[in-house]
């Protein structure tokens, strides 16, 4: 249920998102999947591994290994949007997220 929420949400920002995803060696087909077939399609067809490394989700340990595989990986920061804006998952993010980093 979660990655079906998150593939359209992802991939309606495929179309902006090749400076982001030039060094995880995706850019090209990113693009090629939206052009060729728009959000729903390429929603469709993203891989899988694309859901991980795109998001940071799942429960507060989860996501706070993503996070840390992240910065390990080189990130200096990490931009969290709650899924289509809700902004209640804030609240979540201090509450639940954040107790969770180390």
């Amino acid at each position: 249920m979660a990655n079906a929420r998150r593939r359209p949400v992802l991939a309606k920002r495929l179309e902006s998102a090749a400076p982001h995803l030039q060094p995880l060696g995706i850019a090209e087909e990113a693009q090629r999947l939206y052009r060729e077939y728009g959000v729903q399609g390429a929603a469709e067809r993203m891989p899988d591994a694309w859901l991980d490394e795109l998001s940071v989700s799942g429960t507060p340990q989860q996501a706070s290994e993503t996070i840390e595989h992240l910065t390990d990986a080189g990130a200096q920061s990490v931009i969290l949007l709650p899924l289509e804006g809700d902004p209640n998952c804030l609240d979540e993010y201090i509450r639940y997220l954040l107790p969770a980093l180390k």
